[in-house]
């Protein structure tokens, strides 16, 4: 149901939404046709509208609500005086579907790019904050999320255009932005896709041809890349980009506009600079120069005045309020662009190494966009991408030869753009957004250049334009294919708990949550004040060895003293075999308890207070595995994974003695210790994996691999539960004694994380051989794991809860009850 909540319905209420807006648009422009290029336009609009809202707290909460509104009055307009293509729906929504094939061919609404870059998380946050207070951070406590606000919105004045229909959509419908977060993408893509229809209209072919042509061009396979990564700025200005140059197609179409005609395309404009903030000034300052040139051109022509078709830059100018507001931000912040002026992690970003101009073709053979296609692809790839250029070279010459300009335009400003940023040593991530945005253009051209000569009347035209669509149309779809094929999915059943626990804290802040898991700090636990040890945060998280951490990385609960975690009302922690229970402070029992998560929260009015909390285990040498700063040396690459151990008397009696000072009890927490495998301990063949012998990690490299553990058990041992720790993207089937017990994939887990497999176990005393086995790639979303999203760091049955318990002893017991037990932790207690 989510999926078709996510898929379905939230692409129609966009749909609604841009036809209604561009409709009112279209009124205020004086009733022109605008046909398919309603949507888009409206769409357009809806972001200069709810941008200017959302400038201010006071008038953020209404933006949604004055979007949806409009919208329903819009479309009052629109149902009669609205004609839509069909052969242009249907391209955008074979588009829509294209974009959305990982997520949808998942099973699962989820999103793309997850591990790969962190910058979704982000997105979200800014959405989240948007609808809510604006850019006014002032109603936040101290927090993961407000630290991330401050410094992107208040400090950097990041543009908002991006995230403001995703808003729009999330507050109509009730989905969680998390879930319409991959959708939104697609629907800018099916925007473009209708934009890139109307382009083609001066080539005379037919609705259908035009159709295949704009379905085609708007899958350049770099910008599906980019979408892939989560790129919303860069699919955002896309649709909004090729929209201008259709809306300006049009006016050039009219000898002298009136000025009132030109606010559609001063809305398109507003938009990409809400979206792109100064940026956008690449792509609008040639736009403006063509225009001019333009309007001179037929001054000096036919002796009559054309500049109405400058009118749409004053117009621009006044639609685009946030942009002006969040200049000074902005501009001192952003330095960063030239490359001169950073380092080269900054220079690079997520990029490996600089994009290559080539690759504003659209076609790239190969599943992931910034590495090059290796041999025989890379020969098929190079060929196509020169048929694509001799097709938009054609293309050009003959629509400048019939006196039609917007194609030429499109090209034109998108080539210019990348020659001012590559020319001013821009950074190369900057370059590559670019690219991203520019390339449908060119791919557009090409394949109309192949359209022209497929409507022609020469055979030899037809035959030329047949393969050359056809290879073309075969180039870009192979592309995407493998780049669907090499995405990585966010786990949405982990992900769920968290959203579901974000509910159930609002406003119960602050609150700790012992895993780095940016989506939860950043969006879904965003209400509860939520702070991370390794990430954003105002305050230091020690542990008890005074290390702080830093992304990524885990400790074990029971590594924080109660120093630490006091202060924070609710506590959200990973469910594991090797983590400890929390301190009493949070009760004796979670709040709520999932698969993936637990809430614990410390009670309004607390039954006790506790003076001392003694934790036990591998925690006493402050065992962390990750990252860290204040400690030497500040990687830790093995995991904890014994939370218990035997409490010696004197440490029993030392306590027994303080709790008798203080008027209180010892309370303990008994527990055995799972059984753990290191990943490197087992059985393994080196031609199948990669070992890591610091972390004790493999990681499998080809299909079929396997690592085979031998365990123990010395009687007979009911409800173990086995667990995976790791990594799983295309993941694993674990069998125990040759049967299969189950398995994992699609489930990216951050360091120090574990996953059940199977339902618990009872196991006869002996050896028992538990063997994990790397399956083959197959056609799902995400199944080539190039980049070795699936490892494994151990193998762990856990015991059964019931051998654990709370002891609760006086001091005169502590001898009997807790000497020689296996024990997590020992607290000295007292009534409150």
């Amino acid at each position: 149901m989510s999926m078709i909540l996510s898929w379905a319905l939230f692409p129609l209420v966009l749909a609604a939404v841009g036809l209604g807006w561009g409709a009112l648009v279209d009124w205020a422009a004086g009733e022109h046709e605008l046909g398919v290029l309603a949507i888009p336009l409206g769409l357009a609009g809806a972001i200069v509208v709810a941008g200017i809202l959302t400038i201010a707290s006071f008038s953020a909460p209404a933006a949604a609500p004055v979007v949806a509104a409009g919208a329903l009055l819009g479309l009052a307009r629109a149902w009669r005086r609205t004609r839509l293509a069909p052969a242009a729906i249907v391209a955008a929504v074979g588009v829509l579907l294209v974009y959305g094939a990982p997520v949808i061919l998942s099973g699962q609404a989820t999103f793309l790019g997850y591990v790969r870059l962190d910058d979704t998380a982000t997105w979200l946050g800014f959405i989240d904050q948007f609808f809510a207070h604006g850019r006014a951070l002032s109603a936040l406590p101290s927090s993961t999320y407000q630290l991330l606000l401050s410094t992107n919105l208040t400090t950097a004045g990041y543009p908002s255009g991006s995230f403001l229909l995703p808003g729009v959509g999330h507050w109509i419908t009730g989905i969680d932005a998390a879930w319409v977060f991959q959708p939104y993408l697609g629907v800018c893509a099916a925007a473009l896709a209708l934009c890139c229809w109307e382009l083609l209209a001066p080539i005379g072919a037919s609705d259908w041809l035009r159709a295949f042509v704009a379905f085609i061009a708007a899958q350049s396979a770099l910008l599906v890349g980019y979408a892939a990564w989560g790129g919303i700025k860069e699919l955002t200005a896309a649709f909004l980009l090729a929209l201008g140059f259709a809306l300006a197609a049009r006016l050039l179409a009219v000898a002298n506009p009136r000025p009132r005609a030109t606010f559609p395309l001063a809305v398109a404009g507003a938009a990409i600079v809400v979206t792109l903030g100064p940026g956008a000034a690449v792509y609008l300052g040639p736009a403006v120069l063509a225009l001019l040139a333009v309007a001179i051109w037929r001054w000096r022509r036919g002796g009559q005045p054309a500049f109405g078709l400058l009118a749409a830059v004053p117009l621009t100018a006044a639609l685009a309020l946030p942009s002006w507001l969040t200049l000074s931000a902005y501009v001192k912040t952003n330095t960063a662009f030239v490359a001169t002026n950073v380092d080269h992690a900054t220079a690079y970003g997520n990029l490996t190494g600089p994009l290559r101009a080539i690759q504003l073709a659209g076609v790239w053979i190969d599943g992931d966009f910034r590495s090059f296609p290796s041999p025989p692809p890379s020969f098929v790839n190079h060929l196509l991408i020169y048929c694509v250029f001799a097709g938009a070279i054609f293309a050009l010459g003959w629509t400048l030869r019939q006196r039609s300009g917007g194609l030429a335009l499109y090209v034109g400003v998108a080539l210019v753009s990348l020659a001012v940023l590559s020319l001013e040593g821009s950074v190369p991530w900057v370059i590559g957004k670019s690219l991203a945005i520019s390339s449908p253009a060119v791919l557009l051209a090409g394949l109309a250049g192949g359209a022209i000569l497929f409507k022609g009347e020469r055979v030899a035209g037809v035959i030329v334009g047949v393969l050359m669509l056809g290879a073309v149309a075969g180039g870009v779809l192979w592309s995407n294919y493998l780049q669907y094929h090499n995405v990585s999915l966010a786990p949405r059943p982990r992900l769920a708990e968290l959203q579901t626990i974000g509910t159930m804290i609002s406003g119960k802040g602050p609150t700790f949550l012992n895993e780095y898991e940016i989506y939860g700090d950043r969006h879904f636990l965003r209400a509860a004040a939520p702070v991370e040890p390794a990430e954003y945060r105002s305050v230091n998280l020690p542990t008890l060895g005074n290390a702080f951490l830093t992304d990524p990385a885990w400790a074990n609960i029971d590594a924080f003293g109660l120093g630490t975690l006091t202060p924070y009302r609710s506590l959200v922690i990973r469910v594991g075999p090797t983590e400890s229970e929390p301190p009493s402070i949070y009760g004796t029992k979670p709040v709520w308890a999932g698969r993936y998560y637990e809430l614990w929260q410390q009670p309004a009015r607390p039954k006790q207070r506790v003076f001392e909390h003694v934790p036990l285990g591998d925690t006493l040498n402050d065992a962390y595995c990750g990252n860290a700063s204040n400690v030497q040396p500040p990687n830790s690459p093995l995991c904890p994974i014994a939370p218990a151990a035997r409490a010696s008397c004197p440490q029993v009696l030392s306590l027994a003695a303080q709790a008798t000072a203080d008027g209180g009890h010892l309370l303990a927490y008994e527990r055995p210790n799972p059984i753990v495998v290191r990943a490197t301990d087992t059985s393994w063949s080196s031609g199948g994996w990669l070992a890591d012998t610091a972390s004790g990690t493999l990681t499998p490299t080809s299909g079929g691999a396997t690592a085979t553990a031998h365990i123990v058990i010395p009687h007979t041992a009911r409800d173990y539960q086995l667990w995976l720790g790791g990594s799983f993207a295309r993941g694993f089937t674990v069998s125990v004694d040759g049967r299969r017990i189950g398995s994992i994939a699609d489930a990216l887990d951050p360091v120090g994380a574990y996953e059940r497999i199977g339902l618990p176990l009872t196991l006869a005393p002996g050896t028992h051989v538990v063997t994990v086995s790397y399956p083959n790639a197959n056609l799902s979303p995400g199944n080539t794991d190039s980049e070795h999203y699936t490892s494994v760091t151990a193998i762990v049955l856990s015991p059964p809860s019931t051998t654990m318990r709370y002891i609760s002893a006086q001091p005169a017991q502590a001898r009997s009850l807790l000497c020689g037990r296996s024990l997590d932790w020992i607290e000295v207690v007292a009534p409150a």
